[in-house]
């Protein structure tokens, strides 16, 4: 991806040297032809159309100062916030239905797609997005992803096949990747550094929400209405988040070139489309991987395919770990401004899920409500180290370049998630097939994949109380608990991936750029009529 110099004129940099003279020099306002300069002890009389005298004000590419209050700051978190939530409900809330839009599509083979397509699409975006946040506007940028998004939600919403469900999860991947670093982006460039983290903590709270509820509203709409409503939900909602973002002033982080033709004709070529076309080609080789996902999409089964309840009982049941995530965010985002050093919380999480993921592998058709719900705490434990990308990359990166490292890092978390999720239920699916016909050889491995994961298809496979259901259910079992060794893996080297995010105190801000000293400006920075 290239990271060449914008054309004079779009957003290059101004040097160093014009930046600090801007603030000591002030242009003269009389009409003579020359400009007394002080140099030390002598004085010289120097023309003054020798050098034009730097601009006043900030320019093209320069930092702002340009931040929210009152009902305006809260408006836009409001907003911003909203469409958050309904960004990792949507997340969230397919959980507890793939078992149910598996067996209505006879699709578990496909069931990994239906988030993998979703987070595939939105990766590969990913450092693609950061680049037009750094040229344009960022309001009107955030709100075209967001409309993406809301169209891809109505194509999943009346989909009729498993093919066309997986293309409206990969249009809402689309909007997806320009949501979460635009959230994210829009907010940094609202508040003042020092309060930052507060308000990036007030919008990830909000998101988590999300996850929370997600898997309870899913079940409530796949057992009592439809889960189609999981995607209609989407629609409603971003509706009034939009409209009201629209009717905000958003600050920028930098100062933009108003959005014109012209400007949008300079910036094409600095977007290295070709490199980036390459990048989507090639992007499946990188192997990242957290285990967030993979947890997320196999919990639910696990509860109706195997323990036999409902959506919305799976939806409870996920509780456990969805509450202690969200109790171990906020106790870091705490403990992190009073310690500011975030490398222990990053291998503490690391070691909680890794520890969580090896006790839920032992997980069986036996296994008792208190081991499934300790379990699951203790796997919650890795919510001590969701936020702490953003807060290494705000405090290592410089302004002009977060919107890009933010970017950079929602690409390695969507698409690890993509390519961990697939690899997920290929594991699944051909251990069910390996299981079945080792364990149950009078069931045929085919109806087994086309009955899909809800309850009461897998318990219609075999006569209730036979020792061929028992069986069945020990299928289901064991292929889950092979997919919990692969995220105990990846929670396992994330411990190691930790220690590359340095040694760094949050606590101290990062120093401003001083104005030069005498020794280092010829002639001296003070100007006089």
């Amino acid at each position: 991806m290239g990271s060449e110099p914008l054309a004079p004129g779009v957003l290059s940099d101004a040097p160093e040297k014009d930046t600090q003279l801007r603030d000591t020099i002030k242009p003269s306002s009389s009409s003579s032809s020359t400009t007394t300069v002080a140099t030390g002890e002598n004085r010289q009389d120097a023309p003054a159309d020798t050098a034009s005298p730097p601009p006043e004000g900030p320019q093209i590419g320069d930092a702002m100062d340009d931040h929210l209050e009152g009902f305006k700051l809260f408006a836009l978190l409001f907003s911003t916030s909203l469409i958050f939530f309904v960004l990792l409900l949507d997340q969230s809330v397919i959980s507890t239905a793939i078992p149910k839009i598996t067996s209505e599509f006879h699709s578990l083979p496909d069931q990994g797609w239906y988030s993998g397509a979703y987070q595939l699409t939105s990766a590969v975006l990913q450092p693609l997005t950061g680049k037009l946040y750094t040229y344009f506007p960022t309001k009107w940028l955030f709100l075209a992803f967001f409309f993406v998004f809301e169209v891809g939600s109505l194509l999943c919403a009346v989909a009729t096949s498993s093919p066309f469900f997986i293309v409206g999860r990969a249009v809402a991947g689309l909007g997806t990747s320009g949501l979460q670093n635009g959230a994210l982006t829009i907010v940094s460039g609202a508040v003042p550094l020092q309060k930052r983290a507060f308000y990036l903590g007030l919008l990830i709270g909000t998101g988590q929400l999300g996850l929370v509820i997600g898997p309870l509203i899913g079940g409530l709409f796949t057992q009592y209405v439809t889960w189609r409503w999981c995607f209609y939900i989407n629609l409603p909602i971003g509706a009034v988040a939009g409209v009201l973002l629209g009717l905000i002033r958003v600050p920028e982080q930098i100062v933009k070139e108003p959005f014109s033709a012209a400007v949008v004709r300079r910036v094409i070529p600095l977007l290295d489309t070709i490199g980036f076309l390459f990048f989507c080609a090639s992007s499946h080789f990188a192997t990242p991987g957290p285990s967030i996902w993979v947890g997320r999409n196999y919990f639910p089964i696990y509860f109706q395919a195997v323990k036999g309840v409902g959506p919305v009982l799976s939806g409870v049941y996920l509780l456990p770990s969805i509450i202690s995530q969200i109790i171990f965010i906020l106790f870091s985002g705490v403990l992190l401004s009073k310690v500011g050093y975030y490398l222990p919380f990053a291998v503490f999480a690391g070691v909680g899920a890794t520890l969580g993921a090896g006790l839920i592998s032992t997980w069986n058709v036996h296994t008792s409500t208190g081991m499934w719900i300790g379990y699951q705490v203790i796997y919650g434990i890795r919510g001590a180290g969701i936020q702490l990308g953003v807060v290494a990359i705000q405090n290592a990166l410089p302004v002009k370049q977060s919107s890009l490292g933010v970017s950079f890092l929602v690409f390695c978390q969507t698409f690890s998630s993509a390519v961990w999720v697939v690899v997920a239920n290929t594991i699944f699916t051909q251990s069910l097939i390996n299981e079945t016909r080792r364990l149950v050889p009078s069931i045929n491995p085919s109806a087994v994949l086309a009955a899909g994961s809800s309850a009461q298809a897998v318990r219609s496979l075999a006569p209730p109380g036979s020792p061929e259901l028992t069986a069945l259910l020990k299928v289901f079992s064991n292929s889950f608990d092979i997919v919990a060794y692969l995220m105990t893996a990846l929670a396992g080297i994330s411990i190691f991936a930790s220690f590359g995010m340095g040694w760094i105190d949050t606590r101290q801000t990062k120093p401003e750029a001083k104005p030069e000293t005498k020794s280092e400006t010829k002639p001296e920075a003070t100007a006089e009529v």
